[in-house]
């Protein structure tokens, strides 16, 4: 299990879910089959509530990424650029990214 095993386990325990962070699907997928698998060990019924998070921007594509780096500076360039560099940016980038997102 990714390193927030406790966090998932407490969800399975006592949650009814899990929100996953503001990157892309392929990077949320992990977390969101660690909470199915500890909700399953933990024998619940039916499945856990899972929520993603995304960042899109449409029209001034260029002032919504510098929006979102503003917001995640405080937390390091490195997670900065990663969200940042994850935003959906147009529309074909947005549709894209909610296909993602449904197939995790």
């Amino acid at each position: 299990m990714p390193p927030l095993s406790a966090s998932f386990e407490r969800v399975a325990r006592r949650g009814a879910g899990y929100i996953g962070g503001s990157v892309p699907a392929p990077l949320v997928a992990p977390a969101f089959d660690a909470v199915r698998a500890a909700w399953a060990t933990a024998g619940r019924e039916g499945s856990p509530h899972l929520v993603a998070l995304a960042y899109s921007a449409l029209g001034d594509t260029v002032q919504g990424h510098a929006n979102v780096w503003d917001y995640y500076q405080s937390t390091g360039d490195e997670v900065a650029r990663l969200i940042t560099d994850g935003m959906a940016s147009g529309p074909g980038r947005v549709k894209d990214a909610v296909a993602a997102f449904a197939d995790i």
